[in-house]
């Protein structure tokens, strides 16, 4: 209902289906009510969409060709590795053969089939590696299975759970720090370092981390946001009545949102995603302006001048937020809005 993007199971939901013998489902009424269903559930939402000019679609659009970083198929499965880690292939590999035989005589194979067809389809749209993850649900488990059935034949199935149990532990242990906060990122360099070979750069858009993304993505708002109130504390009280805040990135926008009314700091407005949709906000004839490159928006006020730059040691090479505050506006807010739209 919020997150869209599992249209993207679709075509390979229909594939599978009139590949598989659950083809014949289709000649009952059942699926086709269910799609009647959920027509009728997202009505709402496609209505608002078309009254917003479609920023979905405009936006996946953008985002394949602007924003994501076109990955040979190799560099795709390594993101694919670093995702779902290369600790798991191994139970990834014999699940998905393993799904394709009846388990209790049931097959499952659609799952299998599902997997496959989108696995294509996501590498030839440019998605990201990790929007799988959840197809990866039932390799899992077929994995397990396969894994319970030869130990069983074996009849090591103590010794197994044993060794699975210890197995998982380990890897958890060395997983952690890539996807939890729990070393600093100072040391994040040399902790992977010494794990090359499982430790990956994940490539998916057009810029690469040297940390881990999901932790760096995080980081720098401690010190964006003061930098940000300084300046805003910095303007006369008349000036800090009617001034915004306006951030080119939902980065810095949601962490002046987030953070900011502690430091007494008004909600901030951006371009980026959703962010457009909400509004320019304000009247914008002063205007604080936070961006992570030159000034684009500084042409329609008569003056615009940097106040501060915070540096950021973690982001992506060369990371900064430049910090403006911008005067009296040469042409209405509305105009300076319709420049700023980035869905991408």
């Amino acid at each position: 209902m919020t997150k869209m993007t599992i249209i993207f199971l679709g075509p390979g939901f229909l594939l599978a289906l009139l590949i598989s013998k659950y083809r014949k489902d289709l000649l009952t009424p059942w699926p086709w009510l269910g799609g009647v269903l959920c027509l009728m559930i997202v009505t709402p939402y496609l209505l608002w969409e078309n009254a917003n000019r479609w920023p979905t679609l405009e936006y996946w659009n953008n985002c394949g060709e602007i924003r994501m970083y076109h990955a040979s198929i190799q560099q795709y499965f390594t993101n694919i590795l670093i995702c779902m880690s290369p600790f798991l292939m191994p139970l990834y590999a014999v699940g998905l053969y393993r799904i394709f035989r009846r388990m209790n005589g049931v097959n499952y194979g659609f799952l299998g089939l599902l997997f496959l067809i989108t696995l294509v389809l996501m590498y030839v749209l440019l998605t990201p590696a990790r929007m799988l993850a959840e197809l990866f649900i039932p390799l899992l488990a077929a994995g397990a299975v396969f894994l319970e059935e030869v130990l069983a034949r074996l009849h090591w199935e103590k010794a197994g759970k044993v060794v699975a149990i210890a197995y998982l532990l380990v890897i958890g242990i060395f997983t952690l720090p890539l996807n939890l906060p729990i070393l600093p990122l100072n040391q994040m360099e040399s902790y992977a370092s010494h794990f090359k070979i499982f430790y990956q750069p994940l490539r998916e858009f057009n810029f690469a981390w040297a940390y881990p993304p999901v932790l760096t993505g995080r980081v720098g708002s401690d010190q964006a946001v003061p930098a940000v109130a300084r300046v805003y504390d910095e303007l006369p009280a008349e000036e800090r009545a009617i001034a915004g805040i306006y951030s080119d990135g939902y980065g810095d926008a949601s962490a002046i949102d987030l953070l900011g009314p502690q430091y007494g700091l008004p909600h901030a407005v951006s371009g980026s995603l959703t962010y457009y949709l909400w509004g320019p906000g304000y009247s914008w004839d002063v205007m604080i302006i936070a961006t992570t490159q030159t000034n684009p928006i500084s042409v329609f006020f008569d003056d615009c001048e940097l106040k501060s730059v915070v540096l950021y040691q973690f982001d992506e090479p060369g990371g900064a937020t430049l910090i403006f505050v911008c005067r009296n506006p040469k042409v209405p807010a509305k105009v300076i809005w319709s420049s700023v739209k980035s869905y991408r």
